[in-house]
């Protein structure tokens, strides 16, 4: 199935990590890595020093079947959002499942966008395109968290249907976290 939205900058879809978009992705990467603002894993991150491009990518693939995660990680399906120029603009990672921690602190779905392309809709697109794909994972109820002091998260997440549960101090944090169950019909 394809995961596709006209935007008023132009389409966009969601793929998987491939080659093709390796410049792109590296120059998103160091934006990514320069944003003081970030709260994103990087288990999913490509790092030049231990592996080519081409071995992250086979890494990420591996990611979704359950193959050389971290300990304590669980399998995924991660996502690229690319423009029909295919640039890189954010990623999507969407768990099969859910440990304790991750209902309560990490949730079903997390997102990014890079930063030179925020606040021009495309996190809510992301994560409009991944409750479609969630669906088509067979996910029913989805926890999806962000740290209460993100109001663009907090916006992306309730325009997409998230229903507020409650906030909840996370051990060794000093962020709380707002936690979200969005239902897929």
């Amino acid at each position: 199935m394809e995961y596709t939205k006209q935007t008023s900058h132009g389409l966009v879809r969601l793929v998987k990590p491939s080659v093709e978009y390796q410049d792109s992705y590296i120059a998103a990467l160091a934006e990514l890595v320069a944003d003081k603002n970030r709260n994103m894993s990087t288990h999913s991150d490509f790092d030049s020093e231990t592996e080519t491009f081409p071995e992250y990518i086979d890494r990420l693939h591996g990611y979704e079947q359950g193959n050389g995660l971290p300990e304590g990680y669980v399998p995924d399906t991660i996502l690229w959002l690319v423009d029909d120029q295919n640039e890189w603009l954010g990623k999507i990672s969407i768990r099969h499942e859910l440990t304790e921690y991750l209902r309560n602190f990490g949730g079903s779905i997390g997102y990014e966008i890079r930063p030179t392309q925020r606040k021009k809709g495309y996190g809510s697109v992301l994560l409009e395109l991944g409750l479609q794909v969630a669906k088509d994972l067979n996910l029913e109820e989805i926890i999806i968290t962000c740290d209460s002091p993100n109001i663009a998260s907090k916006r992306i997440i309730e325009k997409n249907g998230g229903q507020f549960l409650e906030e909840l101090d996370e051990p060794g944090s000093d962020v709380s976290k707002r936690r979200y169950v969005l239902e897929i019909d």
